[in-house]
């Protein structure tokens, strides 16, 4: 990235196109995104006012470029990143001069999202970092999961510690014991994929066992010497045809301790720092021409090419970010530049300088795999969004298919964690489709051919016990199950009894006044009734059937009407001998007295009859609590109950009106 900054600076100030210069300075937070490292160094240069700054390119880490870009904006110095792909930064109200020549991570995960449904991958591991670029990335992917193809994590995701001592195993150990997972995602950087990589290893997993998903944080880097099953996404760049020649010259003038490069020269240093490092010294040549290091380059040179532009632009009242902003609106416009020293033009096509948020972006597909060393990484397809318009993706399916096969695999698939029945793929957007949710406890159901959606039984049914149908519920009367029924039935007993033994009473003591005065039958009438009265609450608890709902009716409304009319007809009685004073009058004979009882008891049942003619009284189910308890219970309408009541009360006035009339009576004629 060092050497792309020199290139692209020399390819400027060579230009005949710009009448500037470009003086880079450099520094190198080596990775490290501890503030205290490379801050201090940081605010030196910003405050330097000897040599002010025009504008900053970079930095790489996302979190590093969120504690730059503040600095930038305190100090309004423009800022374009070739590499922080963080939605955070796209706050324009935090950021206000924050730029950046690659797409931003939702564009990303959309490219992700597309590349995994399209491989059948919908249920994986998840490794996250904690820095705004690993976790922007995870909440866009669960965010974007919201849709139609769902991509569902393994326990929602697991974040990678900045501890170096954590080991992992417990993680390790739940994608192990999963089976349907067969792909770990690995969202940060390659610092982090070594972290989880070496966490398998140690648990002696074999880390060909799954298929492990890159985004553009590691995806540059040669993975295959540790897995041969790599499948992600990079963000798309052109090739410089000319950086490759350019990179060798200066790699030999650096080991040749070339006077082209001052011993102060960042670049310098980090040379002379890692030369006796084989594996550096290994990856210093390029092919002049390859697309070797392209992602980090081209994005590089795009941003300085870019500066170039802006400052290009005649116009001394206008500040550098606001003439930079003026090249992000024109997504169509493209960076050229022709230098007098490269061959042939130096165009830079694919890429747009962008500014807060963005649907431009344009990402490749890329495969690795042992079985092809020499193609690595293989690029198996593109995407591109362009505007709000719905983004296209074309896939290579042969080369896709083909590493399939060259991993002996049947088929990239994963399968979500079939629900049992009475669950149902929980949709929501904390959910995936691999964790279940119940349906309702007793009232909903799944159907055999459709498990992603609870349905309802009745308010009458309940769920079977397999949970993939409705039965009815069987209905119930009233028992003597609760205390208040107990004491009800109790009291009725004992009104039985009580009724008993006083008629009993009078019938063998037949000299009491009450019995002379009444006679047998006439007790024997009233007995009966009240009897009949206080049994009537047991046909309560009987099983309702059309016989029972009957005998509830007249049982309560013949006996009343038995005891009232006994009432009237002895007040009347009484009121008939006393109404003249000195007229005696005869007694009403004890046949005319049952006569009468028996004849107001048939107008009582006469009525009740017709009354269930019009409106009879039959059983029905009554659902008491849904879906829980049915109620079988006498159908009786609130016009029967009036209607039963009317002729009893009648009488019952009739008799008051004689009690009063009789009120006066001299005790000592109650003997006679």
């Amino acid at each position: 990235m060092l050497l792309a900054m020199d290139y692209a600076a020399e390819v400027i100030n060579e230009s005949a196109n710009f009448p500037l210069s470009f003086d880079v300075i450099k520094l190198d937070t080596c990775g490290n995104t501890d503030k205290e490292f490379w801050v201090p160094h940081f605010m030196e240069m910003v405050q330097n006012e000897e040599t002010p700054l025009t504008g900053v390119v970079g930095a790489s880490y996302s979190a590093n470029s969120k504690v730059a870009a503040h600095i930038c904006t305190v100090f309004d110095i423009p800022m374009i990143s070739y590499q922080s792909s963080t939605t955070v930064l796209s706050n324009t109200d935090f950021f206000p001069n924050f730029f950046r020549t690659i797409p931003i991570d939702n564009l990303q995960t959309m490219a992700l999202k597309n590349l995994l449904v399209e491989a059948n991958l919908t249920y994986i591991a998840l490794f996250y970092d904690s820095s705004p670029y690993g976790v922007g990335l995870k909440e866009e992917l669960v965010n974007d999961a919201n849709g139609s193809s769902k991509i569902c994590l393994l326990e929602g995701g697991f974040m990678i510690r900045e501890d170096g001592s954590y080991t992992y195993e417990e993680e390790v150990a739940s994608i192990v014991s999963d089976v349907a997972i067969q792909a770990v995602a690995v969202f940060g950087y390659k610092s982090h994929l070594d972290l989880v990589t070496g966490a398998f290893e140690a648990a002696g997993q074999d880390l060909n066992d799954y298929i492990w998903i890159a985004t553009d944080g590691w995806a540059q880097f040669d993975t295959a010497p540790k897995t041969e099953k790599v499948i992600g996404t990079t963000f798309s760049a052109n090739i410089l045809a000319d950086f490759g020649t350019f990179y060798n010259r200066r790699i030999a003038e650096l080991s040749d301790n070339s006077a082209a490069y001052h011993k102060d020269d960042q670049t310098y240093q980090i040379y002379e720092r890692f030369k006796n490092d084989p594996k550096f010294m290994s990856e210093v040549t390029m092919e002049a021409g390859t697309e070797d290091q392209i992602n980090y380059v081209t994005p590089v040179v795009e941003a300085m090419v870019a500066y170039a532009e802006a400052l290009s632009i005649d116009d001394n009242e206008t500040s550098l970010s606001e003439k930079l902003k003026t090249l992000s609106f024109h997504p169509a416009s493209v960076f050229q530049f022709k230098s007098t020293t490269t061959t042939g033009s130096f165009p830079i096509t694919s890429k747009k300088l962008t500014y807060g948020e963005t649907s431009y972006g344009a990402y490749d597909y890329i495969a690795y795999s042992n079985n092809e060393p020499e193609k690595l990484p293989w690029t198996v397809g593109h995407w591109q969004k362009e505007g709000e318009e719905d983004a296209s993706a074309k896939i290579d399916y042969g080369e896709l298919n083909g590493l399939v096969s060259s991993w002996e695999m049947s088929s990239i698939a994963s399968q979500c964690v079939e629900c049992l029945p009475g669950f149902v793929q929980d949709v929501s957007s904390t959910q995936c489709c691999n964790e279940c949710r119940e349906c309702g406890l007793i009232s909903q159901y799944t159907n055999v051919s459709d498990k992603e959606q609870c349905y309802n039984c009745s308010t009458s049914q309940r769920a079977l016990e397999s949970r993939l149908g409705c039965e009815d519920i069987i209905p119930t009367h009233i028992m003597y199950s609760s205390p208040l029924e107990s004491t009800i039935l109790f009291f009725s007993c004992l009104g039985v009894v009580c009724v008993s033994v006083t008629y009993w009473y009078m019938f063998v003591y037949t000299y009491t006044p009450i019995a002379r005065a009444s006679g047998r039958s006439y007790m024997l009438l009233v007995a009966i009734c009240t009897c009949l009265i206080f049994i009537s609450p047991a046909l309560l608890f009987a099983a309702p059937s059309n016989v029972v709902c009957m005998l509830q009716r007249v049982i309560i409304a013949g006996p009343t009407v038995g005891i009232i009319a006994a009432c009237l007809v002895r007040t009347f009685s009484i009121d008939r001998i006393f109404r003249q004073p000195g007229v005696r009058q005869r007694l009403l004979s004890k046949r005319l007295v049952m006569m009468i009882i028996g004849f107001l008891i048939g107008i009582e049942l006469f009525i009740e009859s017709i009354i269930m003619v019009s409106m009879p009284s039959t059983p029905h189910n009554v659902t008491k609590i849904p879906h829980k308890e049915r109620i079988l219970e006498c159908k009786m309408p609130k016009e029967d109950i009036m209607l039963t009541f009317i002729f009893p009360g009648m009488l019952t006035l009739l008799c008051a009106i004689f009690a009063l009339r009789i009120r006066k009576v001299n005790i000592n004629s109650f003997f006679y």
